[in-house]
């Protein structure tokens, strides 16, 4: 990948290559003593991460526009990456046309951080926030009742083990619908899972698992009180 990009941008006016490395600390030594107009870098570097190098750019007040490579990208360092200055992101899958196109644009004092690309990862990281604070903001028998949820127990017989009427169990897993923002049983099966480890939880609270594999949708558990 860097051979090759290295060629297209050799080639290319008005790009002049000054320097290439391949760790984040001699990245860093050349923003300092050489400062280029712009720095193509990989966000994943072995010693420091693309993000890490922004912050040092920036603390420093180095002149250089940080355009960010990436064979994949998470809505978190998306987000983080626009927030906190970087010029540019780009995939390593976009054609050469596009990666021209992008250095060009930066080149010129624009920036290349497609609007829908941003807004979309922010909307996300947002949700994503509010899903957690919804979370932390349960109660704890409604957090007895998702975690019996989500371990593919009925409403019926949450109410037996929890020694609650069934209307209260509704009750409570509408509070835990409102609150994280899912919908049905198989959403708050993946949200509980992601948020805590629900079995250990269980567990905590004196239920015991028969099968501790708990495989996603393959949910044949049964909770013992």
């Amino acid at each position: 990948m860097l051979r090759g990009l290295l060629c297209l941008l050799d080639s290319q006016y008005p790009f002049t290559i000054v320097a290439n490395c391949s760790t984040g600390a001699d990245c860093i030594n050349i923003l300092q003593e050489i400062q280029p107009d712009i720095a193509l870098v990989d966000i994943l570097l072995p010693d420091l991460n693309g993000l890490e190098i922004l912050d040092i750019v920036r603390t420093e007040e180095l002149p250089s526009r940080i355009i960010f490579l990436a064979a994949s990208i998470t809505d978190r360092d998306l987000t983080a990456a626009a927030i906190r200055g970087a010029h540019g992101v780009l995939l390593k899958d976009y054609s050469s046309d596009a990666l021209l196109h992008g250095l060009r644009e930066v080149a010129s004092g624009r920036n290349c951080l497609p609007a829908t690309l941003i807004n979309g990862a922010v909307q996300r990281e947002t949700e994503q926030a509010n899903r957690f604070a919804g979370f932390k903001a349960l109660t704890n028998r409604e957090h007895e009742v998702m975690l019996l949820a989500a371990v593919g127990l009925s409403n019926k017989q949450i109410a037996r083990h929890l020694n609650l009427r069934e209307g209260t169990v509704k009750f409570h897993l509408h509070k835990v619908y409102c609150k994280t923002g899912v919908s049905n049983r198989t959403s708050l099966v993946a949200f509980a899972r992601s948020h805590c480890d629900v079995v250990q939880e269980l567990s905590a609270l004196s239920f015991k698992i028969e099968d501790q594999t708990f495989k996603g949708r393959d949910l044949t558990e049964r909770v013992y009180a």
